[in-house]
């Protein structure tokens, strides 16, 4: 079973009433829906003298128009065009994007969607009103409802707890803590996934790498106990934040050392590791994501 929703700028997917919830069930009747498997691509490319065909720099994919046949249905005439009414107005254009959902019986997906018409109603057969939706996508990938789980490093793993018990058939096995400065993440997308990276401090200088990919984003800072480094790799939308001990937010992209890379995650696994140049128990480095594909 296919089902999409629309969810207003401002509006939220927990409150159905804001939404335009497209499924088999009236009053909002999904026909058909298309856009939601593979975008187009378009080579980047060049020709060269003396060079048959053509040489491509490149691979763009491009922006995503997600279409929709959907049949708004009354229990009389006039309840028909109430309905009609309440979705025109959640389609109605605005300065941001609302989010668009879309489910079937795989999968579950979001990605951000303006309406391109407020709604093409053509043919109207008693109580029922059928027309075209148009939404478009400036991302051409989906990513996923939840965010995954988060992974960490730079945490004190094992060790003693108290008060201290010892049984007596594991009176051999006794672990020390140890440090933590690594960690396996698995992308389970299609495509590159951008991260959110956060580091409480203290820590002087500290430096994330991508084993996997040979990049690393590095800090030129000290940060003390108590203050938080947050970092979004996200093309188009980078940015790196610092929080006081007084939970004061500010730009800290000046910290950001110039050979840095803001890497995403690869598909499949990644080996990521943490150093700094001090080492204390009370620091934490956090990885979220969300996995994003190219079509479902």
């Amino acid at each position: 079973m296919q089902k999409l929703i629309y969810v207003p700028p401002g509006a939220s997917i927990d409150r159905m009433d804001e939404c335009a919830v497209f499924s088999l069930s009236p009053p909002l009747i999904l026909g058909t829906v298309s856009g939601v498997g593979g975008a187009d691509t378009t080579l980047v490319q060049d020709t060269i003298p003396g060079l048959d065909g053509v040489h491509v720099y490149t691979m763009r994919t491009e922006s995503r128009e997600v279409s929709a046949t959907i049949h708004v249905k009354g229990g009389t005439r006039q309840g028909m065009y109430e309905k009609r009414f309440a979705l025109i107005r959640k389609l109605s254009p605005k300065k941001d994007p609302g989010m668009l959902y879309y489910q079937n019986d795989y999968i579950s997906v979001r990605i951000a969607a303006y309406p391109a018409n407020a709604a093409e109603f053509a043919t109207r057969i008693k109580n029922f009103n059928t027309a075209q939706l148009t939404f478009r996508c400036p991302s051409p990938y989906w990513e996923a409802v939840e965010e995954m789980p988060p992974s960490y490093m730079a945490y004190v793993e094992g060790g003693f707890s108290f008060p201290l018990e010892f049984a007596p058939e594991n009176d051999h096995k006794i672990q020390f803590a140890s440090r933590s400065n690594h960690c396996t993440v698995v992308n389970g997308g299609t495509v590159p996934t951008p991260v959110r990276l956060t580091i409480l401090g203290p820590a002087k200088n500290p430096s994330v790498i991508n084993q996997t990919t040979g990049e690393a984003i590095s800090i030129k800072k000290i940060l003390d106990e108590g203050e938080t480094l947050t970092i979004y790799t996200k093309p188009g939308e980078k940015r790196v934040l610092l929080t006081d001990k007084n939970k004061v937010t500010t730009s800290a992209f000046a910290y950001i050392d110039l050979q840095s890379s803001f890497f995403q995650l690869q598909p499949g696994v990644n080996e990521l590791t943490y150093a700094c140049e001090n080492d204390s128990v009370l620091t934490r480095v956090i990885i979220q994501y969300r996995e994003r594909y190219a079509g479902v």
